[in-house]
C-alpha cells in the first residue's frame, strides 16, 4: 500500500508557522491553558514528523531499516495515544480552576484507556498486539491496532459529555469551539479508518491547534491595541494561576494620572503616542514578560524576583522624576508609583482592588511619588474589604441605624429641625465612619437600597411620634448622587412617605453643592418632582467646592448649609471672617435660611449670631443621637 502524504506535508508546514507565532508571542499567555496547549502542539509536531518519517521508511522498506522503523513507530504510537488525553486536559482547563483538582475521584478512571494503551505500546516488542516490523522492514498492523482509534473516539465522547455537563461554566463560545474540535477530529479519524492510505490524523491535529490558537491562545486577544502591552484579562488569569500555585509574585504599578491633562493640552493623538513611548520604556525596565495595561492610565509589572521588583521601582521613580523627551519637547510628567510585595498573599481576586486602593492613597501633586504596600497599608485595605463584606449582611439584616443631629435656633432658643444620619456598627471593628461605608456602598451599587431602608426608619419614627411634627419644622435627609440620579428613586421615597401617612412638606432633602453643579440637568428633573409634592430642598456643604452660583441659585433651595471648612479660621483671620459674613448676608437677602455646620465653640456661636446666622448645627449644642436620646432631648427642649 502506497500512502498519500500530501495532507501530512501541509499539516507540518501549517504547524511550524503556528509554532513560530505561538512562541514569538508566548509572553501574552501566562494563563492556565498555555502549558497544556504547548504540550499539545509539541505532541502534534512530533506526531506528524514521526508519521512522515515512518511512512517514507515503510514505502521504501529494507532489512537494514527494520530496527529504526520499529523505534520510530513506537514513538509515533506514544504520541498518538497521548494527544487525546492532552486535549481532554485542555478542555478541563478552559472551565477554570485547577486541572489536578478536577482529576480527582472518578475522573481518574477516564484516563484508564491511556494507561492501558501505554502498557500495550511499551510491551509491544514482545506481544506485537499493536504492530510489528518484519525482518525485511515491512510494517504489519497487530490484532489490537484499532484500539488506537477506539481511544480517540472514547475521549471524543468524554470531552463532548463534559462540555454538555459544564455548559454554564464554559459559556456558549467555548462550548461551540470544543464541538468544532470534536467534529474535526472525529471526521478525520473516521475518514482515515475507511481510507487508510490517506493520512489525515496529522492534518486534523493541525486544524485543531489552529482553531485553539485563534480562539483561546491568540496574542491579540490578550494585547492592548494602543500600547502592545498585555491587558487586564491576561493579568487576572496570570495572577490567578500564580496564587493557585502559591508562588510569590511582586507587582509594580504606574498610575499615569496626568494623561487627561495632556489630552487637553496636546490632543488625543499626541497623548496616545506619548503613552506608547512610556509603555515601551517601562517594558525595558524589566526582564519580566508580564507587563500589563490594566486600565486607561495604569501600567502593571508582575515579577517573581523580589530583587528585580525593588530595582524596577527605583527605575520607575527615577524615570518619572525627570522630564521626558517627546517630539522636541521636555514633558515633566508626574506619576503615582505603587509597590506590592508578595501580592499573592492577597489572593488574585483582591489584587486589582488593592492596586486601586494604593493609588488612591497617593496625594495629587506635581511630583512623582512612591507608595509601598506595607503591612500597615495592607491592614487598612483588608479592613475595608471586611467592611465591604459586612455591608451585604447589614443590608440583608437591616443593621444600619439612624442617628439624628438636632439644629438649634438662636433666636427661638430651641431645636427647630434635625438631620437624619446613617450609622453602622461592626461587631469586631466597632463604629464604622459614614464616609467609609457610604463610599463603599456607592462604589458597589448598594447605596440606593441602604437609602430606602434608612428613610423608611425615619418615616416610621415620625409616624410613631407625631409630636415631633409639632416641635420641629422638618427632618432633613441626605441624598447621594446615585440616589438622586437613579430613575424612579425619587418616586420610591415619596411612596414611603405616603405609606406612613405623612406630609411630604415635613421632609427636606439635602443635596451637596457638588451634585447640584455637576449634575444640574439631571438634578432639575428630580427637583421638579420634589417641588410638585411639597418636599423642601437644602443645599449641603456650601463652600466646600467651587460652585457655579448661577446653576445653584436656579434650584429652589429653601435652606443653605455653610460647610464647616468655611468656619475654620474666622476668629484668627479677619479676611476669612469678612468673607463668611458677606456670603451669609447675600444669601439671607435672597431669602435663604442659613445653617452653620460644625459649630463647636461659644465664640463661634457669638460671631455667627452677630452676622445674622440663626440656625446652628454642631457639637456645641448636640452631637448626633440615637433615636431614643434624640426624642428625649427634643421633648425636654420643647
Amino acid at each position: 500500500m502506497r500512502y498519500n502524504m500530501d495532507f501530512l506535508v501541509a499539516a507540518l508546514i501549517f504547524l511550524i508557522v503556528l509554532w513560530h507565532h505561538f512562541m514569538k508571542q508566548r509572553q501574552y499567555a501566562g494563563n492556565k491553558t498555555e502549558k497544556t496547549f504547548q504540550i499539545f502542539m509539541m505532541l502534534g509536531i512530533g506526531d506528524i514528523l514521526l508519521d512522515m518519517v515512518s511512512t517514507v521508511v515503510i514505502d521504501n522498506s529494507r532489512p537494514e531499516f527494520a530496527r529504526m522503523l520499529y523505534v520510530i513507530l513506537l514513538l509515533f504510537y506514544l504520541c498518538q495515544l497521548l494527544i487525546p488525553p492532552v486535549l481532554y486536559l485542555y478542555t478541563l482547563a478552559l472551565e477554570g480552576g485547577a486541572v489536578e483538582e478536577k482529576l480527582s475521584g472518578i475522573r481518574c478512571l477516564l484516563l484508564l484507556p491511556t494507561v492501558v494503551l501505554t502498557v500495550l505500546v511499551m510491551g509491544n516488542f514482545q506481544t506485537g498486539l499493536l504492530f510489528s516490523v518484519t525482518a525485511n522492514g515491512a510494517y504489519i498492523r497487530g490484532p489490537l491496532y484499532l484500539m488506537m482509534y477506539m481511544q480517540a473516539v472514547w475521549y471524543g465522547l468524554v470531552i463532548g459529555g463534559e462540555s454538555i455537563r459544564n455548559y454554564q461554566k464554559l459559556g456558549k463560545r467555548k462550548f461551540g469551539i470544543i464541538w468544532e474540535i470534536l467534529f474535526i477530529m472525529v471526521s478525520c479519524v473516521l475518514l482515515q479508518g475507511f481510507y487508510q492510505e490517506v493520512l489525515l490524523t496529522g492534518f486534523a491535529i493541525a486544524l485543531c491547534l489552529m482553531v485553539l490558537l485563534l480562539a483561546f491562545q491568540n496574542p491579540y486577544v490578550y494585547t492592548d491595541n494602543l500600547t502592545g502591552l498585555l491587558d487586564m484579562q491576561c493579568f487576572q488569569e496570570w495572577a490567578e494561576e500564580q496564587c493557585r500555585r502559591k508562588r510569590d509574585i511582586h507587582v509594580a504599578v504606574v498610575d499615569l494620572r496626568q494623561l487627561k491633562q495632556l489630552n487637553t493640552i496636546y490632543g488625543v493623538p499626541w497623548t496616545d503616542r506619548f503613552l506608547k513611548k512610556i509603555a515601551g520604556q517601562v517594558r525595558e525596565f524589566t526582564e519580566s514578560p508580564y507587563v500589563y495595561r490594566i486600565s486607561g492610565k495604569r501600567i502593571l509589572i508582575g515579577m517573581y524576583s523580589f530583587e528585580e521588583y525593588e530595582a524596577v521601582l527605583q527605575k520607575l521613580l527615577q524615570y518619572f522624576s525627570h522630564p521626558i523627551a517627546m517630539e522636541g519637547e521636555e514633558i515633566l510628567f508626574s506619576a503615582a508609583i505603587c509597590g506590592i510585595p508578595y501580592g499573592n498573599q492577597l489572593g488574585s481576586e483582591n489584587l486589582l482592588n488593592y492596586v486601586g486602593y494604593l493609588t488612591a492613597l497617593v496625594p495629587r501633586t506635581q511630583e512623582t511619588l512612591l507608595v509601598r504596600g506595607d503591612e500597615y497599608v495592607k491592614h487598612g485595605f483588608l479592613r475595608q474589604k471586611t467592611i465591604e463584606a459586612y455591608l451585604y449582611r447589614a443590608i440583608e439584616e437591616d443593621l444600619f441605624e439612624v442617628y439624628y443631629q438636632p439644629v438649634y435656633s438662636i433666636r427661638k432658643k430651641r431645636f427647630v429641625t434635625a438631620e437624619a444620619l446613617s450609622r453602622l456598627h461592626h461587631p469586631g471593628l466597632g463604629p464604622i465612619s459614614p464616609e467609609i461605608f457610604i463610599r463603599i456602598a456607592e462604589q458597589n451599587g448598594q447605596i440606593n437600597e441602604i437609602g430606602l431602608q434608612q428613610f423608611r426608619k425615619v418615616c416610621r419614627m415620625v409616624q410613631k411620634c407625631p409630636e415631633i411634627m409639632q416641635q420641629l419644622k422638618n427632618i432633613k435627609y441626605n441624598l447621594s448622587p446615585a440616589q438622586l440620579l437613579k430613575k424612579g428613586y425619587v418616586g420610591q421615597l415619596l411612596e414611603i412617605i405616603r405609606e406612613h401617612g405623612l406630609e411630604p412638606s415635613f421632609f427636606q432633602f439635602e443635596i451637596t453643592e457638588t451634585v447640584a453643579t455637576e449634575y444640574k440637568e439631571e438634578v432639575y428633573e428630580a427637583v421638579e418632582v420634589f417641588v410638585k409634592d411639597g418636599i423642601g430642598l437644602c443645599m449641603d456643604d456650601f463652600g466646600s467646592g467651587y460652585a457655579n452660583l448661577n446653576a445653584v441659585l436656579k434650584l429652589p433651595f429653601q435652606c443653605i448649609k455653610m460647610d464647616r471648612s468655611m468656619l475654620n479660621g474666622i476668629r484668627q483671620h479677619k479676611v476669612a471672617g469678612e468673607f463668611y459674613r458677606n456670603i451669609v448676608t447675600i444669601l439671607r437677602q435672597q431669602g435663604y435660611a442659613i445653617v452653620a455646620e460644625g459649630v463647636e465653640e461659644q465664640e463661634e456661636v457669638e460671631l455667627l449670631e452677630a452676622w445674622g446666622v440663626d440656625m446652628i448645627q454642631g457639637y456645641y449644642f448636640s452631637r448626633p443621637l440615637p433615636v431614643e436620646e434624640f426624642l428625649k432631648k427634643i421633648r425636654e427642649a420643647g
